[in-house]
């Protein structure tokens, strides 16, 4: 009886171990690989797993610089200086600044100025001959009709604007206006042809002394202003020339 429960357990251990075999022989098919949180465990060893591995950050470190690899630095103050160009707006700075220079008290003005002062006397006199002329041309223009009327009228207007020229430089010189008037005893009372020969010369000799004051000063615009009205009465003497000539025909 023993010997048949003997019997009995080593076939009965035999057909565990062969069942065991063919259940390790499967699941190494299921499982090729053993994991620790497996249900089965296997007679073989199985391995711990790792644990996660952890990186610590590693402390930055500091380059070995060496001395002949150590760039060197410029000393700033050896070096030269950059000037940046000027902005527009800093050359309108510059150039609008006001300059304050002083004015030297002997300074000269060009234009009837200084230099013209002495010649008051002559414009007074020139102002005077043109506003007799102005009235004598207007006074035989009323004894006159037609064209040789509107003539003598012209002349008579071109007589006061030389005076009024002249009485603008003389203001412009003393600050005082001189325009004198004429009486009645300026009226002509001559006949047309003497009445024109007498200022035919008078034009010419008028013109003569402008030239002459003209050319005796030193101020460029007294003259340029004589100049001018010298040439007007050289016109004028023309114009009078004209007028005989139609008399005589």
């Amino acid at each position: 009886m023993e010997s048949q429960t003997n019997t009995a357990t080593v076939e009965h251990a035999a057909t565990a171990e062969h069942n065991r075999a063919a259940f390790e022989k499967v699941w190494k098919k299921v499982m090729p690989h053993p994991r620790h949180d497996s249900p089965i465990i296997l007679n073989e060893e199985v391995p711990a797993e790792e644990p996660p591995a952890t990186y610590a950050k590693a402390a930055p470190t500091t380059p070995n610089v060496s001395a002949a690899t150590t760039p060197t630095v410029p000393n700033v103050s050896a070096m030269p200086q950059v000037t940046t160009p000027a902005t527009n707006a800093n050359v309108l700075a510059v150039t609008s600044a006001p300059t304050t220079t002083k004015v030297a008290a002997s300074y000269e003005i060009a234009c009837l100025g200084n230099q013209a002062v002495p010649y008051g006397s002559h414009l007074q006199a020139f102002i005077m001959e043109e506003l007799r002329n102005c009235h004598l041309y207007r006074s035989m223009a009323c004894r006159m009709q037609g064209r040789r009327a509107n003539t003598l009228r012209t002349l008579g207007t071109d007589a006061q604007q030389h005076a009024a020229r002249l009485s603008a430089a003389y203001f412009i010189l003393s600050g005082v206006r001189y325009w004198p008037t004429q009486d009645s005893s300026c009226c002509t009372s001559e006949r047309y042809m003497v009445f024109l020969r007498t200022q035919f010369l008078s034009e010419q000799q008028r013109a003569a002394a402008y030239r002459e004051t003209a050319s005796a000063t030193q101020d460029a615009c007294l003259r340029e202003l004589l100049n001018d009205l010298a040439d007007e009465c050289d016109s004028h003497t023309r114009i009078l020339r004209s007028l005989l000539e139609q008399v005589m025909q």
